[in-house]
């Protein structure tokens, strides 16, 4: 699975694309504009197919519903309603927005972690929906 990341200089990051194939990874890099090129890079991730799962926390981690559930069950809650522990993002097929290069990662399903997010009822819709998401088929 190849990703395309962004930082600007404000230090802000952001997933511009994901592509099971490398080459439609290039080509949506080359389609990037080019006052925001510098920002963009491509990796390779582990992932071979869909669903993948990212979490946003200082940076993007990749991987299955157990790298999820892993870090859910670190998070402790830290008395702020309003804060947001991480961002848990499920992909279900290539994500090639139609604004190259920027941020448009609120297009893709997510969740919010907040303290709210991790008591009942709410982790248990959480945990129901990572275990819906890992028996769907993969798409072509």
């Amino acid at each position: 699975m190849f990703v395309i990341e962004a930082r600007n200089s404000r230090g802000w990051r952001w997933i511009s694309a994901i592509c099971r194939d490398q080459q439609r990874a290039i080509d949506f890099l080359a389609s990037v504009p080019p006052e925001l090129q510098p920002v963009q890079r491509m990796i390779e991730v582990p992932a071979r197919d869909y669903p993948m799962f990212i979490v946003e926390d200082h940076g993007f981690e990749y991987g299955s519903a157990e790298l999820v559930r892993r870090r859910l069950s670190q998070l402790r809650p830290c008395g702020d309603e309003d804060a947001v522990l991480l961002n848990v993002y499920i992909v279900r097929e290539d994500f090639l927005p139609d604004h190259p290069g920027r941020d448009c990662m609120g297009h893709l399903y997510h969740w919010h972690i907040t303290d709210d997010a991790l008591r009942p009822p709410r982790i248990d819709r959480i945990h129901e929906e990572l275990d819906r998401a890992t028996q769907e088929q993969p798409s072509d």
